[in-house]
Order: C-alpha cells, then sequence, then structure tokens
C-alpha cells in the first residue's frame, strides 16, 4: 500500500520510510507468529532474488530490466537463486558479493555441478559455492590464507566446555583460548577472540565455517558440516 501510494497518487503525503518496511515486518512476523509469504510484494523474502540467468545478465547490464519497484528502494539487496535454472550470471554475481574470481573454464564447471545438484533438488546457498568450488576444480583456486594448525576440545562434568585453537595465517600463527555453552560454541568463542586481537574486521561467514569444518570433520561431537547444513 505504502509503495502504491508513493507512486500512483502523488497528491497523497505519506511519512513512511520504505527503507524500514522490510524490517518492521520481521518483527511484525517474529512478535505475532504468521509467517510472510515468500512471494508477498516488497517484503517476500524472495520476491527480489533472481532465478533465471538471463535477468542476472541484464542487472549487469546497467539494469536492463529497471523498474519502480527495485530493492533498493526498500533497503534490500538483489539474490541470485543457484539451481537448475542458474546461468553462468547467476553464478558470477553471487561470486562476485564473495570476492571470487574464476576463469571461464572453470565458471563453466561450476556452473554445470549447479545445474546437476539443483536436478537432484538440492538447495544451493552462496555459502555452499566455496566448497563446490574445492571439490569439482583440481586447481588450488581458493588460497587458504587461514588454516587451523591445532586444537584441544575439552568437556567435563561440573565445568564449562572450553577450546583452545591455534590458527596459521600469511604472517604468522595465533592461539586463543575460549569456554562456551558448548563445544561448538567454544570454538566459535576462540575465534572471535583471534580475530579481535587481530584487529580484523570480522571475515565471511564461509571462510568461518570452513576453517571450522576442518577443525571438527574427524570428530564425533557433531556431524560433518556439509553444503545446506
Amino acid at each position: 500500500m505504502v509503495a502504491v501510494l508513493n507512486d500512483f497518487q502523488k497528491d497523497v503525503k505519506i511519512s513512511v520510510n520504505e527503507k524500514a518496511l522490510y524490517k518492521v515486518s520481521r518483527l511484525v512476523e517474529a512478535f505475532s507468529g504468521f509467517r510472510i509469504s515468500a512471494n508477498k510484494p516488497v517484503v517476500g523474502e524472495n520476491v527480489f532474488t533472481q532465478t533465471a540467468g538471463i535477468h542476472a545478465d541484464g542487472d549487469k547490464k546497467k539494469n536492463l530490466y529497471y523498474n519502480d519497484l527495485m530493492p533498493e528502494r526498500f533497503g534490500r539487496k538483489r539474490k541470485y537463486a543457484l539451481g537448475k535454472t542458474s546461468g553462468k550470471a547467476n553464478i558470477e554475481n553471487n561470486l562476485t558479493q564473495l570476492g571470487i574470481q574464476l576463469s571461464d573454464e572453470d565458471l563453466k564447471i561450476v556452473t554445470q555441478r549447479i545445474i546437476e545438484l539443483g536436478d537432484k533438488k538440492e538447495t544451493v546457498t552462496q555459502d555452499d559455492l566455496p566448497y563446490i568450488i574445492s571439490d569439482v576444480l583440481d586447481s588450488h583456486t581458493i588460497g587458504e590464507k587461514v588454516t587451523v594448525e591445532d586444537y584441544v576440545l575439552t568437556h567435563s562434568k561440573s565445568m564449562r566446555p572450553s577450546t583452545t585453537v591455534r590458527l596459521k595465517f600469511e604472517d604468522g600463527v595465533v592461539e586463543e583460548h575460549a569456554s562456551g555453552d558448548g563445544q561448538y560454541d567454544a570454538f566459535m568463542n576462540a575465534l572471535t577472540r583471534i580475530y579481535s586481537k587481530r584487529n580484523y574486521h570480522f571475515p565471511g561467514f564461509a571462510i568461518i565455517l570452513c576453517a571450522f569444518r576442518q577443525a571438527v570433520k574427524r570428530t564425533l561431537f557433531v556431524k560433518r558440516l556439509l553444503p545446506g547444513n
């Protein structure tokens, strides 16, 4: 209604901030318990998600499919679905958001893999892309700038679980200890302390999960992290 009034009833003046609509709708959803339909105009989760590669390609070509209801107007961002209908442009846009560049040949291989996963009804998200790339490409496309050197996970009857983690960066090794509500929580707290100590901006969640998966994939207390989990 707010968008309709602003676009078609120029003589009607309202003071609603369009960029706040999505955030407010999520608050209403949380407190009311009524879920918002994914395709609901303006505030639906998927209304600004491009599924076809041709539309994603149009976005790259100076907003070829521009219209008045652009996501930026409502404080939202474009998303590009990954699946059986994904084109090269969809994947390129997701890779750009992650700061990853691939050669044309490697991009074709990754695209084909994503289409295969879509045919199997698998859900593919942007966070899955680093895993898919490492699985299907023989080259070391993504350099391991952070690796888990060692870790210790402790648990006892009357004490909080704790973790000591040692990470290797390009310029040295950093070790930190932390406790938490569980071993996973303790591990993530230790990572946070390490990055806080180095005065880094906290890295992308996908990078943290890559490090975490390396550390826990051989342990018994947690299932191995796989794309989609």
